[in-house]
């Protein structure tokens, strides 16, 4: 009896691992599958993902450009405000005011026109924009043509996007030097595109510099310290990094207050025209209270005597010292000069100050020239 034991529970053992070994077999195709549906799901969501965004995006971009199409000659002072000048500027190109008629020109207009008539900075920005396309146009058919049929033939059968992608082929496979042909021929693609562009960009900054402008031949400098804060110390300290060579310093003011007083003429004069207008139309004299139960007084002859008042008070405060800012114009006699200038350590304290090109005074930003170091 104690054989038979012996016998049966080792029977019963075998019987045990069995099952436990049928068990997990069973989880991990279980588990598996489980992975696999995800996995499915995932990419099926993803794909959902990726044409639900190109269809809202498109949409925006047709709403967008349509918006454009229609609002582009009914609002021209936000679209082309210089064409309402009494003397035009020169326009560089002839477009009507249909819904499509700005598409012709502007993808026939030249670089030179662009440069002449709007800048080098936007110039630049539009060359860009041709660049990235240029980019596309070169590499897409590689991509169309070899590589997307090898990802999507790679044999692992994935779903998705992802049986788009180079993730679809197998770890070893031999198509994969496709890939690398591609990233070698796309890199030098790009490099030699960028050189080319380069080339372009020097000669239009070589026209761009030898305009001469005003603000070419200076830099602003920011962050003064307080000795530093003063006309004719600043000439001395710029004198000694480039001697002789210093034609002007002009230090930024706070203008606070004859900002104010021109505000004030502004809107008087302002006042005064729609007065002379109501008399001209109706052939009465305007009047006003100044005071909300004061007595009725001329507009214009009001508006007149506040002029001159105003006037007076410009003229005073044109003569007024006012606090300097802790900014700085330096003009220099030559342009190679200013860009040293604009290049160079200027001080070697840990409040290093900001030294840069001075941009056209049309572009400045005068009230944040008054932040200094500590609020920057």
């Amino acid at each position: 009896m104690d054989d038979r034991g012996d016998d049966s529970y080792g029977f019963s053992k075998r019987n045990l691992y069995e099952d436990l070994i049928k068990a997990l077999r069973a989880a991990n195709d279980s588990g598996a599958t489980t992975n696999n549906n995800t996995s499915r799901n995932v990419q099926v969501d993803s794909t959902d993902v990726f044409l639900v965004s190109l269809t809202l995006n498109a949409i925006l971009t047709l709403l967008v450009f349509a918006l454009f199409c229609l609002l582009r000659p009914r609002m021209q002072r936000l679209y082309s405000p210089r064409l309402l000048l009494i003397k035009p500027v020169s326009t560089f190109v002839k477009y009507s005011d249909s819904l499509f008629g700005w598409l012709l020109p502007a993808m026939t207009v030249t670089d030179d026109s662009i440069f002449n008539d709007i800048g080098i900075d936007a110039l630049v920005y539009i060359r860009l924009i041709k660049l990235c396309f240029k980019i596309s146009l070169v590499i897409l058919p590689y991509g169309i043509i070899v590589l997307l049929p090898l990802n999507l033939h790679g044999g692992l059968h994935l779903s998705g996007l992802d049986k788009l992608t180079m993730s679809n082929m197998h770890e070893k496979s031999t198509k994969a030097w496709a890939h690398l042909v591609g990233v070698w021929a796309y890199t030098l693609i790009i490099c030699y595109l960028l050189y080319k562009e380069w080339q372009v960009y020097l000669v239009y900054r070589r026209k761009h510099l030898a305009k001469g402008l005003p603000h070419q031949y200076a830099v602003l400098l920011r962050g003064l310290t307080s000795k530093l804060k003063n006309r004719e110390t600043l000439r001395k300290y710029a004198d000694g990094i480039f001697p002789g060579q210093v034609v002007q310093v002009i230090m930024v003011e706070n203008l606070k207050n004859w900002n104010a007083l021109v505000a004030q003429h502004d809107k008087s004069i302002l006042a005064l025209e729609k007065a002379k207008f109501k008399l001209l139309a109706n052939g009465k004299r305007p009047q006003h209270r100044v005071r909300c139960f004061g007595k009725k007084t001329d507009t214009i002859i009001f508006h007149k005597n506040n002029l001159k008042t105003l006037h007076g008070l410009l003229e005073e405060e044109i003569e007024r010292d006012r606090p300097f800012r802790p900014s700085a114009f330096i003009v220099f006699r030559s342009l190679r000069v200013a860009s040293m200038a604009a290049q160079v350590l200027w001080d070697d304290s840990v409040r290093l100050m900001n030294v840069q090109p001075a941009p056209d005074k049309h572009d400045v930003n005068w009230t944040s020239l008054s932040v200094g170091f500590v609020s920057r």
